[in-house]
């Protein structure tokens, strides 16, 4: 009994960190839900939770972890970033994340920021670097989105079936 509700309490632990994950990029976000989901699931040897459906979160996580990774960068490219902007970009993002003045709002703003600056530094002029910098953010704000919902169903999935 109590080796089930510690069980319970690591794998929820696990889903909770996860949606910080998805706001917060250092952190792997729906990687960490399905990590949560498939430890119960092995925990009850799959007789709760089915393989077939923790190999379709594996695919979920998967597509998160594509969007994630390519969702700024496609934003910024098909802007005309130059490796300026994204090492701006990564740049910024670290910053957001270590230093984190204004909270989550620096994780969000400061690649922006990071991104503008990087392309006036290689050379392109403030409104065409603006728009690259918005582009990565839309692309940033997309692949949360995009996220959010893929850990939300297997969230509501992973609930509605232990429930």
């Amino acid at each position: 009994m109590i080796t089930n509700i510690l069980v319970v309490i690591i794998c929820f632990l696990l889903i909770l960190s996860g949606l910080v994950g998805i706001m917060i990029p250092a952190l792997p976000g729906v990687p960490l839900v399905f990590l949560g989901i498939l430890i119960y699931a092995f925990y009850t040897n799959f007789t709760i939770i089915s393989l077939s459906t923790i190999l379709l979160f594996a695919g979920l996580m998967i597509l998160s972890i594509i969007v994630d990774y390519t969702s700024g960068l496609i934003g910024a490219k098909k802007l005309g970033a130059t490796k300026y902007g994204i090492w701006g970009g990564l740049i910024g993002l670290l910053i957001g994340l270590v230093f984190s003045p204004f909270g989550f709002i620096s994780v969000i703003l400061m690649p922006l920021v990071g991104t503008i600056t990087g392309e006036l530094i290689g050379g392109k002029k403030i409104f065409e670097s603006s728009q690259i910098g918005i582009g990565t953010l839309i692309g940033y704000l997309i692949a949360i989105i995009i996220d959010l919902s893929i850990a939300g169903w297997m969230i509501l999935t992973f609930v509605k079936i232990i429930v």
